[in-house]
C-alpha cells in the first residue's frame, strides 16, 4: 500500500515574514546603474521599438518557464531563435518541439502578458486574480499526477482551484518536501495577498518584492500542478512594474535556483534574493540592448594575473562574437555598390577598460562596411575584456571600440559554459552596435 502523503502535513514550514526578507542586502548602486541604462534606451528609441523589446523579454520568459517543468526542451539557440523571429515565433517553436509544446509557450505568454497588465495598471493582487493566473497558465495542460492513498494517479486538472489532495514532494534522496497542508492553504494564501498589500512590501526594493512573494508562493505550493509556472509571473509583476521587465530563468540555470530555493527554504534567504538580482540584472542589460538596437540591419544608398578559467572564458565569448557578427551580417539588407564584411582586428593584449579589466586576444571581432563609389569605409569592432582582481562581480566584459557602454558577465554565466542568459545579452548587445553602424551608414551616403 502507498505511503499516505497527508502524513507529512505536519512537516510543513510557513514561509518567512516579509520583514524578514526586507533586511536582506541588495547592490542598489549595481541595479541603480542598469536600471538608467535602460531608460535612457528606451528614451532614445521610443515608440514601437519599445513595445517590440518587452514582447520579447515577455517571449523569453515564457519559453522557458514551461522547460524548467519539464513541459518540452528550450535550450539557448530555441530561445534566441523564438526572441529574434517574435513576429512568428509560433512555427520556430513548433518546428523545433511540436504543437504542444507551441501550446505551452503560448498559455505561458498569455500569462506574463496577464503579470504585465497587473503591473502597469497597479492592479491589487487578489486570490481571484492568482487562480485566474493559474488557469492562464496551465490552460494546455489536461492532466496532472497526484498523489493518493493508493498511489499515483493521472486525474483531471483543477485549473484555477486550490489543490483537494497533499502535493508533497519525494526528493532525490528518498526524503519528503512537505508544503502547505490541503486545510492549511487559504491561510497561508491569504497572509500572502495581506502581506502584499502592506506598506513594508510597498517600500521594498522590487527584487525582493520579487523573491519574498516567489519563495512564500512556492512554499505554500497552493495548486495541485503548476505551481512554478504561476510563481514566476505572479513575481514578475513587480519587476514589470519596477522596470518592464518579467523573471527569466533558463533551464540551465535551474540547479543554482532549485539550490537557492531550498535555502531559503531553511530560513537562508540571502542566497534567493541574490539569484533573483542577478536574474533581474541580466533583464535590465538584456532589454537595455533590445531597445538600443531593434529592428532589421538595412544598408540602403541614396602581464598577466588573470585566472586561467577567466581568460579561457574571455577567449570563449570572443569567438562567440565573432560568430554572432556574421550571422547577422548574412542576415543584412544591402544595396548594390555596398560590401559588408565581417574580419578581425589586430589590438595589443593587456589593454585595460575602465574597471580595470585586461584583454588577452590579439585579434578583436570587427564589422565593416565600404562603399568603394564614395572611398567610404565605415567599423565596428569588439573587445572581450577579462577581470584580474579576485571577487570582481563581473570579471569579463565586452566593450565596443571605445571601451565603454559595455555589457558585463559575471564568470558562471560563460564558465565553464556560456548560458541561455549570455548568448541572449551578446547577441542583443552586438545587434545594438551594429545598427549603430548601418545608421552611421546611412547618414553618410544622405550626406553626399
Amino acid at each position: 500500500m502507498a505511503n499516505d502523503h497527508s502524513t507529512y502535513d505536519a512537516d510543513y514550514v510557513p514561509y518567512r515574514d516579509l520583514h524578514d526578507w526586507v533586511s536582506t542586502r541588495i547592490e542598489e548602486g549595481v541595479w541603480d546603474r542598469y536600471a538608467q541604462r535602460l531608460r535612457e534606451a528606451r528614451l532614445d528609441s521610443a515608440g514601437p521599438e519599445t513595445k517590440g523589446e518587452v514582447v520579447k523579454s515577455l517571449l523569453a520568459a515564457a519559453v522557458n518557464t514551461g522547460a524548467i517543468e519539464g513541459l518540452h526542451n528550450a535550450d539557448r539557440g530555441l530561445t534566441l531563435t523564438v526572441v529574434e523571429h517574435a513576429v512568428d515565433w509560433e512555427k520556430h517553436v513548433r518546428a523545433a518541439e511540436g504543437e504542444d509544446a507551441e501550446a505551452h509557450v503560448r498559455a505561458g505568454l498569455e500569462a506574463f502578458d496577464m503579470a504585465l497588465d497587473a503591473a502597469t495598471k497597479y492592479q491589487e493582487i487578489s486570490e481571484v486574480w492568482i487562480r485566474q493566473l493559474h488557469e492562464v497558465a496551465c490552460a494546455a495542460q489536461d492532466a496532472a499526477i497526484v498523489v493518493t492513498p493508493v498511489g499515483m494517479q493521472s486525474q483531471t486538472f483543477a485549473k484555477g482551484h486550490y489543490k483537494a489532495l497533499p502535493n508533497h514532494v519525494e526528493q532525490v534522496d528518498g526524503s519528503i518536501h512537505a508544503y502547505a497542508p490541503v486545510d492549511e492553504v487559504p491561510i497561508q494564501m491569504r497572509r500572502l495577498v495581506e502581506s502584499m498589500r502592506s506598506p513594508s512590501f510597498d517600500g521594498a526594493h522590487p527584487v525582493i518584492q520579487t523573491a519574498f512573494v516567489h519563495h512564500a508562493f512556492t512554499n505554500v505550493h497552493p495548486f495541485q500542478d503548476g505551481n512554478g509556472r504561476v510563481a514566476r509571473a505572479l513575481a514578475s509583476v513587480f519587476l514589470l512594474r519596477a522596470a518592464s521587465i518579467p523573471l527569466v530563468i533558463y533551464p540551465d540555470q535551474s540547479v543554482s535556483y532549485f539550490d537557492a530555493l531550498e535555502k531559503a527554504d531553511d530560513g537562508n534567504l540571502q542566497p534567493f534574493v541574490d539569484f533573483i538580482f542577478d536574474r533581474s540584472v541580466d533583464m535590465l542589460a538584456f532589454s537595455a540592448d533590445l531597445s538600443a538596437g531593434s529592428g532589421p540591419l538595412r544598408a540602403i544608398m541614396p602581464r598577466d594575473r588573470t585566472p586561467a578559467n577567466v581568460v579561457e572564458a574571455a577567449r570563449r565569448l570572443s569567438s562567440l562574437v565573432e560568430r554572432e557578427i556574421r550571422k547577422k551580417i548574412d542576415s543584412v539588407e544591402v544595396s548594390d555598390g555596398i560590401e559588408v564584411r565581417a574580419s578581425t582586428m589586430g589590438f595589443t593584449p593587456g589593454a585595460r577598460d575602465e574597471a580595470g579589466r585586461r584583454t588577452v586576444t590579439d585579434q578583436h571581432p570587427m564589422a565593416e562596411v565600404v562603399v568603394s563609389e564614395y572611398g567610404l569605409s565605415l567599423n565596428r569592432w569588439f573587445a572581450v575584456f577579462a577581470g584580474v582582481e579576485d571577487g570582481m562581480r563581473f570579471p569579463i566584459a565586452l566593450c565596443r571600440e571605445a571601451r565603454e557602454d559595455c555589457v558585463e558577465f559575471r564568470l558562471e554565466e560563460v564558465h565553464p559554459e556560456v548560458t541561455t542568459a549570455a548568448t541572449l545579452k551578446l547577441s542583443a548587445y552586438v545587434q545594438r552596435v551594429l545598427a549603430e553602424l548601418f545608421q552611421e551608414l546611412n547618414d553618410e551616403l544622405e550626406r553626399r
